[in-house]
């Protein structure tokens, strides 16, 4: 099995950490935890990535109700959306951590003129959703909401 690295990414350590709860409570109830903390694991795998996978999704400002259609996919190593494309963003490549059937990714892409769009997102089955924070200088953070279906 080969590993998919972590390349300066804390996200799957984190979300490890805030997913086990701290064990309190009587005996039964800090055996159980100890028993899910023993069996919880992340498997990060190039198998389990999300290379070959495209999706159609509804991409808006958080709060706005209006959408535009984007095409997310993931292909080498790298994650790609044709709408920020036409915004100068490239490709960028993501980490992820599988929980289960439940796949989290990261993956940030960057614009010489437009700044840098920070993904995060859940894949479970053909389904996904997430967000976007868009970062540039001289503008506050916008943040995306995006959710969508394989094609």
């Amino acid at each position: 099995m080969k590993t998919l690295h972590f390349l300066g990414s804390l996200a799957a350590f984190v979300l490890v950490a805030c997913s086990i709860p701290e064990a309190q409570g009587s005996n039964a109830e800090v055996g159980s935890v100890n028993r899910a903390r023993a069996t919880a694991r992340v498997v990060v795998d190039v198998a389990s990535s999300l290379d070959g996978m495209t999706f159609i999704t509804d991409f808006r400002e958080k709060g706005a109700a209006e959408s535009t259609l984007d095409t997310v996919s993931f292909n080498k190593g790298t994650c790609y959306s044709t709408m920020c494309d036409a915004f100068g963003f490239s490709k960028g490549s993501y980490s992820i951590a599988s929980f289960g059937e439940e796949i989290v990714f990261t993956a940030t892409t960057y614009s010489e003129s437009e700044g840098e769009m920070v993904w995060n997102g859940t894949v479970v089955g053909n389904t996904i959703d997430g967000t976007v924070v868009w970062n540039k200088e001289g503008q506050d953070r916008i943040t995306y909401l995006f959710d969508g279906s394989t094609r």
